[in-house]
């Protein structure tokens, strides 16, 4: 992994000590990353989940897009996932694609661990 992939990992081990990070080297220079047990509010049942990315080796000159959720988040009564959310694959299993590309995105201040809270932040206020 490249080091600026560690460092992102390192920061969201620290952002997220509730959640086990789980890291897997992608043979690139970065890693497909997996943090557990993520609350994302109670619109969805389960409401917390784990979430999913991969961190490219050209991070961070790159978006980090898009995340994945278990397939088995739903919205509470019937309602449907709703646009930004998805069919989608993560890892060969079956998944929630969480599609928010960043506008304006910029090195400097978005990085993956304020990504994955402002996706976070997203999916707890729909």
């Amino acid at each position: 992994m490249t080091g600026e992939v560690q460092t992102a990992l390192r920061e969201l081990a620290s952002s997220f000590p509730e959640s086990q990070l789980m890291a897997v080297e992608d043979g690139n220079g970065g890693a497909f990353v997996e943090l557990s047990a993520v609350s994302i509010g109670q619109s969805y049942c389960p409401n917390s989940t784990w979430i999913g990315f991969h961190l490219t080796y050209q991070y961070p000159e790159v978006d980090v897009y898009p995340h994945f959720l278990d397939a088995s988040v739903h919205r509470n009564g019937g309602q449907m996932l709703g646009e930004g959310l998805g069919n989608g694959t993560w890892r060969g299993r079956p998944a929630v694609q969480v599609s928010r590309r960043t506008a304006n995105w910029n090195r400097l201040h978005h990085n993956a661990t304020n990504k994955l809270h402002k996706v976070i932040e997203w999916l707890r206020t729909r």
